[in-house]
């Protein structure tokens, strides 16, 4: 995941059913990587939290 203008500060990821499966703050980075995600090919819902405090929410297939 990346931005191209702000600071990445929170990311949360949930199954469909609404359930965390992760969370990580304070990454303060346009760049961020996660390997091995423990998931069975799924839809994910994406929260990404900007540092200016915007949230932008994705829907990925894993």
């Amino acid at each position: 995941m990346n931005s191209t203008k702000e600071f990445i500060d929170e990311i949360s990821i949930y199954d469909l059913a609404g359930r965390k499966i992760y969370q990580r703050n304070n990454i303060n980075d346009i760049d961020f990587s996660l390997l091995n995600l423990a998931s069975n090919h799924q839809a994910l819902v994406i929260n990404i939290v900007l540092q200016n405090g915007h949230s932008v929410v994705r829907k990925v297939v894993y």
